[in-house]
C-alpha cells in the first residue's frame, strides 16, 4: 500500500476466510467458538504476525461460503469475530456490511472518490 496517507487504500479479499495452515488453523474455531478468536489473536500478536494496515478499508467477498463450518452460524460468527479483530488490531477497517458472501456491491462505493 502507498505510504501516502491521502491515497484511498482498499484491500479486497475473495475468500471463505477459513485459513488452514500450521501457523493459523481457523477450523479450530468450530471447537472453540467466538472466545477462541481472542486466543488466536493474542497468539498472532505475540508472534508479531499482525501487519500494519493503517487506514485501509477491507472488503471480504465469499465469507461463509464453505463447508468448513458445516453451515454452522456459530462457526461463521467465530470466523467473522476473528477477522474483524485481526483487521482492527492491524489498524484497518472491516465494516459489518463489508464481510460476507455477497458483498461485491460495496466495492464500487468504496472505490468512488469522496
Amino acid at each position: 500500500f502507498s505510504q501516502d496517507q491521502q491515497a484511498r487504500r482498499v484491500l479486497i479479499l475473495f475468500s471463505d476466510m477459513v485459513q488452514e495452515s500450521r501457523e493459523l488453523n481457523i477450523r479450530q474455531l468450530a471447537l472453540k467458538g467466538e472466545d477462541g478468536a481472542d486466543g488466536l489473536l493474542t497468539d498472532l500478536a505475540a508472534r508479531g504476525r499482525i501487519p500494519r494496515l493503517d487506514n485501509v478499508s477491507v472488503v471480504v467477498v465469499g465469507a461463509g461460503e464453505t463447508s468448513a463450518g458445516a453451515d454452522s452460524a456459530a462457526f461463521f460468527r467465530a470466523v467473522r469475530t476473528f477477522w474483524k479483530g485481526f483487521f482492527s488490531q492491524a489498524g484497518a477497517r472491516l465494516d459489518e456490511a463489508h464481510y460476507g458472501y455477497r458483498t461485491q456491491a460495496t466495492i464500487a462505493a468504496l472505490l468512488k472518490a469522496p
